[in-house]
């Protein structure tokens, strides 16, 4: 359950997660029944995985540049690959609105 929000971070600005909205998923994983420190942990592998493969992906697209540079094969892509991570919230609206469906 969202605690807060620091002031000038990206979900304060570009979302919008509020106070008491709850994560129930991480990419279609479902994680409500995760502990707060295992999600958190399986939130940061995520991170880390999807920085791991941007880095790789710049990397390649570097080499691709220089490559192309150097006169070789002209149909070489330079495509972006966008990393997506998907948080999946349950907010405190609708967890209210089961608690009175369910009294």
């Amino acid at each position: 359950i969202v605690k807060g929000i620091r002031d000038g971070s990206y979900a304060s600005y570009f979302t919008d997660i509020t106070v008491g909205d709850a994560l129930i998923m991480i990419d279609s994983e479902p994680v409500e029944d995760f502990s707060f420190d295992q999600a958190i942990k399986h939130l940061k592998s995520r991170l880390a995985a999807a920085k791991d493969s941007s880095s790789r992906d710049s990397l390649a697209r570097k080499l691709t540049k220089k490559m192309a540079h150097r006169g070789s094969d002209p149909c070489i892509s330079d495509s972006e690959k966008e990393i997506t991570i998907t948080l999946t919230f349950l907010t405190l609206e609708e967890r209210l609105r089961r608690l009175r469906l369910a009294a």
